[in-house]
């Protein structure tokens, strides 16, 4: 249930009463869970493989997950290409030796100066299971020209494709 988080992004700063009541676990019974289906939600291997690999290709993850949702609030991307984007990201980064706090600010950069996609319509064109990255090279803005709402509904959405 995605209403209190909705909510959330929408009211932020200011936290609106809710009007959902708390989930009761004893009142719910009993939980069954069944094993993901990878083809239905393909982000959830990538932030798999992204967290196997450590060092700074979960923060590439991220940021090329905000990168292609962005484009899709604008137009610019079909809703279905945005694990193709991020997996082509993921699969151009070359990840330092050393994790640090400036290696991760340089993954973002890198991330979002080489990916944010044009204004302009493109396509799609997969090549052995990956994307042609030459169609998303281009000048970005810096990170902090998102909004609060696009970056959480970006967020959202990454999570749920």
């Amino acid at each position: 249930d995605m209403r209190l988080p909705i909510q959330l992004a929408l009211a932020h700063p200011d936290r609106l009463a809710a009007g959902i009541r708390p989930l009761d676990l004893a009142e719910v019974g009993r939980l069954t869970f069944e094993p993901l289906d990878q083809d239905a939600f393909p982000a959830v291997g990538l932030a798999y493989r992204a967290g196997r690999a450590g060092v700074t290709y979960p923060a590439v993850l991220n940021a090329a997950n905000e990168v292609a949702v962005m484009a899709f609030l604008e137009g610019k991307l079909g809703l279905i290409h945005i694990p193709e984007v991020v997996g082509a990201v993921i699969d151009e980064h070359e990840a330092p030796k050393v994790v640090s706090e400036v290696a991760l600010q340089r993954a973002d950069r890198w991330v979002v100066g080489e990916y944010i996609l044009t204004r302009d319509p493109f396509e799609v064109e997969p090549l052995g299971g990956s994307v042609q990255l030459a169609a998303y090279r281009v000048e970005a803005p810096a990170p902090a020209d998102r909004g609060f709402f696009e970056t959480v509904l970006g967020t959202l959405l990454g999570f749920f494709l």
